[in-house]
């Protein structure tokens, strides 16, 4: 009998490591950059999260890994379900459109970095993985992005 409480409670406690930590709308704040995946050519991101609920995003690319390409996208967020919904409110890209809403999972956070599962229609799933930026004011990418969305 201790045998079978000891793997049922080892089973127990092993689950509990597996289950995401709910991750809350307040986490989020703050300034991130958005890491190259290494497909493609070269690009990444610099997002503000606000206490405001506004998600701004400066995006960099570089086509043919040569011409500087700069997008930026002003959008709501909220988090439920460590689940990332975002609503466009400008877009400078003709492949964003405003009023799209974009759901996202949130797989992991710590302090400085955030991992989440994007969907895309076309071509699927990614991982994309984020890194906090210190020092970085968020208002300052939202100034940054309606000055030029």
């Amino acid at each position: 009998m201790k045998v079978v409480a000891l793997i049922l409670a080892f089973f127990i406690t092993s689950c509990s490591f597996l289950a995401p930590k709910e991750i809350k709308k307040e986490d989020l704040l703050g300034s991130w950059e958005l890491l190259y995946d290494g497909k493609g050519d070269f690009w990444f991101s610099h997002v503000g999260f606000n206490r405001a609920g506004e998600k701004c995003t400066i995006s960099y690319s570089f086509e043919d890994n040569k011409e500087l390409s700069v997008s930026y996208y002003l959008s709501s967020y909220k988090v439920e379900n460590n689940e990332l919904a975002v609503t466009v409110i400008s877009s400078s890209s003709p492949y964003i459109n405003v009023g799209q809403v974009i759901r996202d999972n949130l797989l992991t956070l710590t302090k400085n970095k955030f991992e989440m599962r994007m969907f895309f229609p076309i071509v699927g799933t990614s991982i994309d993985r984020f890194s906090k930026l210190e020092g970085v004011d968020p208002d300052s990418i939202c100034k940054v992005v309606k000055s030029n969305s």
